[in-house]
């Protein structure tokens, strides 16, 4: 490739990034099987790969335990704020779907709490024109903020390392644990169901 070709390129590629429309966006990581902190660092690579999508906070990894069936290993969740340049929600939503099915996911309409080597939820949404606000999804395959966020722990403790400020619908995240049944111990969740 020539110099003129690649010159053009990184152009384009940065016109792009100017004209964009940027969003950030809360994804929950977690999973139970095989080596999950190890699958969770490259899950988060593999996303940041994509030139359209830039890492801005990562929370540390927290051990969790598990929803309903309690006789599965302990799960490892963290909380990632991303940026996002030209890439839709419902785009960014295959994508994590595609890496949960390379790292193996299997999902059992019957069991939401099964155990899984990767589970990447979208959590809530920040639009470009208010980057303050959040906005809401609903469709058919995306809802956003995701419907259980606000009544787990695993999301609400590590979200609050990344970001303490963080409010919705005028609530605090600490409004929100006080109303969910947890308990602390270092970096270890346990949450009643």
């Amino acid at each position: 490739m020539s110099l003129l070709t690649k010159n053009t390129q990184l152009y384009q590629k940065e016109q792009k990034c100017q004209m964009s429309s940027i969003y950030q966006i809360y994804l929950g990581f977690g999973g139970n099987l095989l080596d999950t902190e190890k699958i969770i660092n490259e899950a988060l690579e593999e996303l940041c790969a994509n030139d359209d999508i830039r890492l801005v906070k990562a929370s540390s990894f927290w051990q969790t335990e598990p929803q309903g069936d309690k006789n599965q290993s302990w799960f490892t969740n963290s909380v990632v704020l991303i940026e996002c340049h030209n890439l839709p929600p419902h785009e960014l939503l295959k994508i994590t779907q595609q890496i949960e099915l390379d790292y193996g996911r299997k999902r059992q309409k019957e069991n939401q709490n099964a155990p899984r080597t990767l589970d990447i939820d979208l959590l809530s949404f920040l639009p470009p024109d208010n980057p303050q606000g959040h906005e809401d999804i609903h469709s058919d395959c995306l809802t956003i903020p995701h419907p259980r966020m606000f009544t787990r722990a695993f999301v609400l403790i590590p979200l609050q390392e990344i970001s303490p400020d963080y409010t919705y619908c005028g609530k605090s995240i600490q409004d929100y644990l006080k109303e969910v049944e947890y308990t602390l111990d270092e970096k270890k969740i346990f949450q009643n169901d």
